[in-house]
């Protein structure tokens, strides 16, 4: 018993004396496919990967509703969809966190101005037939991508004689620059057809997509203003060829005024607007922020290269953002840059530290870049944006840990580690 006692004593002791070294709890591990930790010390842990929402306050769960205020809205309340690592796809109340598996998804303001989005059988969509004839369209012919059976089975001819076309089309915004996109499939795989756009049947951008028996989403820049997005053949365009009869199944159709596809926004009569996920930290969140020394680890996946955003917003300030060169920054208590960059659109994390007079930041598990800058006093913080501006992440945030001390440079680099 007394050995039992002694050993016991031993561990406490040495627990203590490394409370800050990086432990073997603390070492990267693998969870839902993006890399994680297992921090025993933390005082906030929001894991929103793990089962599409985990959140603890020194160890104890906690609804993540509790730790995280929301304000998203969408024209008439229709909702904002977000995608699951399998490919489906959940749709989520205004107001509320849209959390995953693939983590809380954050986007900035966006407006779909295609009618009946997800039902291309909808007189909205224009089937249009030259030499070729028309495609056929039947609505709620399989299951969509969100579970729902409404998805729209297109049947086109083989396309082959000079000008001919076969498509399924609706015009676009009077904006400048869209980025058209819709979820596709093939009935038995290995399709070929064109998603593309144009203002007069001269112009045109394009791109050949090639289909599996599973849903991808295929996405179209650079449309400008009133071009008609089609999707199917259409040999006016010298870029496309010959395509042989086919069934297609289609659903999810979007047009917005970005340079990439965000979130489906669903749409009926009208054009829809979602505004920006603005979500701030409430209750205990804010106040493991708010201690005078502190880190904060947030590991990231599925976002845009070159695309300035706010990882993190402190008060007014850029806690943590990605540049349009790829590297890390933060305004809190001064300006820092990384020199190191990394590629957004997979596994990433960043860390931020402070003391009462330095503030810190690293990326990737990089050189560490410090000053000797006070930070201020925190008032307020948002997640994937800066005081709910537009400057939004667009990016999946899979989870956000905060320790109340400064990690070590050692514990700091480990912790942030690809």
């Amino acid at each position: 018993m007394f050995r039992r006692i002694l050993a016991a004593l031993l561990c406490s002791l040495l627990f203590v004396a490394n409370a800050h070294a990086l432990t073997p709890g603390q070492r990267a591990v693998v969870l839902n496919g993006v890399q994680g930790w297992s921090l025993p010390q933390s005082s906030i842990d929001l894991n929103f990967a793990r089962n599409a929402g985990s959140c603890t306050v020194s160890r104890i769960l906690k609804p993540c509703a509790a730790l995280l205020s929301i304000t998203r809205t969408t024209t008439g309340g229709v909702g904002s969809y977000s995608p699951w690592a399998a490919g489906h796809y959940s749709l989520f109340a205004d107001n509320t966190l849209r959390t995953t598996d693939q983590g809380l998804n954050v986007e900035q303001p966006a407006t779909n101005v295609l009618l009946r989005s997800t039902d291309l059988s909808n007189a909205a969509w224009i089937t249009s037939g030259i030499t070729s004839a028309a495609p056929t369209v039947t609505g709620n012919a399989v299951i969509a991508p969100d579970g729902t059976l409404t998805a729209a089975k297109i049947v086109y001819p083989a396309v082959s004689a000079a000008g001919a076309r076969s498509i399924v089309s609706q015009i676009s915004g009077s904006g400048t620059n869209y980025t058209g996109s819709t979820y596709l499939k093939g009935a038995a795989g290995g399709e070929m057809l064109y998603i593309c756009a144009t203002p007069n049947n001269i112009t045109f951008v394009r791109q050949a997509v090639t289909l599996t028996t599973s849903w991808q989403r295929f996405a179209l820049p650079n449309m400008l203003a009133n071009y008609y997005f089609e999707v199917g053949t259409n040999l006016s365009d010298g870029s496309q060829s010959a395509t042989a009869a086919q069934t297609i199944y289609a659903w999810g159709a979007q047009s917005e005024t970005t340079p990439f596809a965000t979130s489906l926004i669903p749409t009926a009569s009208a054009a829809v607007t979602r505004s920006i996920d603005n979500s701030a930290a409430i209750a205990a969140a804010l106040t493991a922020l708010q201690s005078p020394s502190g880190t904060i680890i947030i590991a990231l996946n599925g976002g845009i290269q070159s695309l300035t955003g706010t990882i993190l917003g402190i008060n007014s300030l850029i806690g943590l953002g990605k540049t349009s060169g790829n590297t890390l920054t933060t305004t809190f208590g001064g300006a820092q840059t990384t020199a190191n960059t990394v590629t957004w659109t997979g596994p990433v994390k960043v860390g931020l530290r402070w003391t009462p007079s330095s503030v810190g930041i690293v990326l990737n598990g990089g050189t560490i870049v410090s000053a000797a800058n006070t930070p201020p006093a925190v008032t307020a913080a948002y997640i994937g944006s800066t005081s709910g501006s537009s400057a939004a992440i667009n990016q999946n945030i899979t989870r956000i840990s905060v320790l109340p001390y400064s990690a070590s440079d050692a514990v700091f680099q480990a912790l942030t580690a690809p």
